[in-house]
């Protein structure tokens, strides 16, 4: 019941309370039409050998098991892939957890690297006593593109899509500001110890 009244608030909240001003645009990637967070990083005097293996330490570090996040590893080439997902808390009457799902790549080369974080999606946790929607409708993924797409166009956006959006910006800047420390940690401090 307690579920259902979080739905039921969500709804009719959603088109309520155009309070806030308008969202930053998210940055889209022109050839392919998605949400890409990109940079290169300049990291003078380390190989792409040193760095290929930051950032397959990165990845084992930043989750539970990167063999099930790592979808590719190419030391060859320098790539790293891998999809995660991590909690986002919304604010409706009560919070709601959500799912936040990406896709991240680490490519180097000597001196640099660059990361891509794109394919972002929401999900929702399935709740049996949500009568009213089905398993694959409580936990089927939409695209943050579907979301934001005419979000930066609106001149007010309403409490709920402001949370959206303050949380998967504080979600992906926390993965951003992860690699960046991994990637440009100093390895001479490591070997002391």
């Amino acid at each position: 019941m307690k579920h259902l009244l979080r739905l039921l608030a969500f709804l009719i909240l959603l088109p309520l309370g155009l309070k806030a001003q308008t969202l930053p645009p998210m940055p889209i990637d022109s050839t392919t039409g998605l949400i890409n967070f990109t940079e290169v990083v300049q990291v003078p005097d380390v190989t792409s050998k040193e760095l290929y293996t930051r950032g397959r330490e990165w990845f084992a570090t930043a989750f539970r098991s990167a063999d099930a996040v790592l979808e590719m590893e190419d030391k060859d080439s320098g790539k790293l892939i891998g999809k995660a997902y991590q909690d986002i808390v919304i604010k409706v009457l009560m919070p709601v957890r959500m799912k936040l799902w990406y896709t991240v790549k680490i490519q180097v080369k000597d001196g640099r690297y660059k990361y891509d974080i794109t394919n972002l999606e929401h999900q929702g946790y399935y709740d049996p006593s949500l009568k009213v929607m089905s398993l694959n409708e409580q936990t089927a993924r939409s695209p943050l593109e579907y979301m934001y797409k005419n979000a930066a166009s609106k001149k007010k956006v309403n409490s709920v899509m402001r949370s959206y959006y303050e949380n998967d910006m504080a979600a992906i800047n926390g993965l951003i500001s992860s690699i960046k420390a991994a990637m440009s940690k100093n390895a001479s401090k490591e070997k002391e110890w």
